[in-house]
């Protein structure tokens, strides 16, 4: 077994990295960044006193740029890249069905437990992330279930 640092590691086009972490700045070559530890789930109620959550992948537009720049601009880089491919931030769900999330459409939503430094500095639009289930269910974006929706 080998342990990385939060920062991640590069497979291919993907970059993958601790979502309370900036990613390395290798991962700027990559298409895709995963980012996990966010743990995303929507609540589903029902009768009176049910209440149901599952877990939840978060698929959105990623600005390579803005992120590189913010990432130079906090001393996490020396200069933003010339080439930065990334495009999109796909957010895992929790491997552990039995540990609790942050739910997306909860009526008084707590963002700041979902989000990390990538999700913070403006590269990305949570509310136009695509919420999907284990299954690949599409549910909608995360405004829609904010505002109940289908």
């Amino acid at each position: 077994m080998e342990l990385l640092s939060a920062g991640g590691l590069a497979l291919g086009e993907f970059g993958l990295f601790h979502g309370h972490a900036w990613p390395d700045p290798s991962l700027l070559e990559c298409r895709y960044l995963v980012a996990g530890h966010m743990h995303p789930v929507v609540v589903f109620r029902g009768a009176p006193y049910f209440r149901t959550s599952s877990r939840v992948w978060l698929l959105m537009d990623c600005d390579g740029r803005t992120l590189a720049s913010e990432m130079a601009r906090r001393g996490k880089l020396r200069s933003a890249p010339e080439r930065v491919r990334v495009s999109k931030l796909i957010i895992m769900p929790s491997f552990n069905e039995f540990l609790g999330g942050q739910a997306l459409n909860s009526r008084r939503p707590r963002e700041e437990s979902l989000i990390g430094p990538v999700l913070r500095c403006g590269c990305v639009r949570l509310e136009e992330a695509e919420v999907l289930m284990l299954d690949g269910t599409f549910l909608g974006t995360v405004s829609q279930l904010r505002r109940g929706l289908p």
